[in-house]
């Protein structure tokens, strides 16, 4: 080896331990949706049980299952409404275990659990829950709005064609109202 090749490998080590230390999560694995039943066996409090009872953010995956979903995904170049890549599913369901397992769920808005969801159990402990990857929902409005927009206000025009909503009636501040699961 020679002198130069050493410290290039020298130089790669040391570029990569300063950026573990500048971003220890840099070089650990993404997390992973644990699925709603892992946030639903704490979260059994009235507001967070009727929410996910009743609002049809969970019963979004049957929608995936209409007549008219098959021609939605042909119309943007998809054979299935469940492919895990496409644009269906990424707005009607919670991918976790390898499949679209869940409607839009917890972690659709809050971020994959595995992370934070031990923390985020403790009183007090959301500023840490958000540092191991906890979307910073509470009280940011410019943050769920725009995951609200990202779904409901649709920009594909060839999806738009083949009959899907436009979403251009939707309005995030009335329909925010519905889900307002938290004290």
């Amino acid at each position: 080896m020679t002198r130069r090749a050493g410290l290039r490998g020298l130089s790669a080590a040391v570029l990569a331990v300063a950026i573990f230390a500048a971003h220890p999560r840099a070089l650990l694995a993404a997390p992973k949706i644990l699925g709603p039943n892992k946030c639903s066996s704490c979260h059994d409090h009235e507001k967070q049980g009727a929410w996910s009872a009743k609002d049809t953010h969970a019963k979004a995956l049957q929608q995936l299952e209409d007549k008219k979903a098959a021609g939605y995904a042909k119309a943007i170049g998809l054979a299935d409404p469940y492919d895990l890549k496409g644009t269906c599913v990424s707005c009607h369901a919670t991918i976790f275990n390898g499949d679209a397992n869940s409607g839009v769920s917890c972690e659709s808005c809050h971020g994959p659990g595995s992370d934070y969801v031990q923390p985020h159990q403790e009183k007090g402990a959301y500023a840490k829950a958000l540092t191991l990857g906890m979307f910073d929902t509470r009280g940011n409005l410019p943050v769920w709005a725009k995951m609200c927009v990202d779904c409901h206000l649709l920009k594909d025009a060839k999806l738009i064609a083949a009959g899907d909503t436009s979403g251009a009636d939707f309005d995030v501040g009335t329909s925010s109202q519905k889900i307002m699961h938290w004290v």
